[in-house]
């Protein structure tokens, strides 16, 4: 479970992501950055819960990796949404 509640919260990156493609937003290398090395502790996280043998807790499923990647979906579906739903109000509040 603990995989999964942190591959969901990386919508925040992928809202960041988003953001620059589709709001036009600076990008930042430090932003990039931060971005790229949370992704990586979430794929490590995530990748290395999937396949530890030895977990002391019971075996809820054959596929972890499974449930990683609808998380994954989910979290990217939500950073979507963040952002279609951010576009008109910033177009409203320019006046366009």
């Amino acid at each position: 479970m603990t995989e999964i509640t942190c591959v969901y919260n990386t919508f925040a990156f992928w809202a960041y992501l988003l953001a620059v493609r589709m709001l036009g937003e600076p990008a930042s290398p430090f932003k990039l950055a931060s971005v790229v090395m949370s992704l990586l502790g979430v794929l490590v996280i995530a990748v290395g819960g999937a396949t530890a043998e030895s977990s002391p807790a019971p075996k809820t499923g054959s596929h972890p990796l499974i449930g990683d990647l609808l998380a994954l979906f989910g979290a990217i579906s939500f950073a979507f949404y963040e952002i279609w739903y951010v576009r008109p109000l910033l177009r409203a509040g320019q006046g366009q």
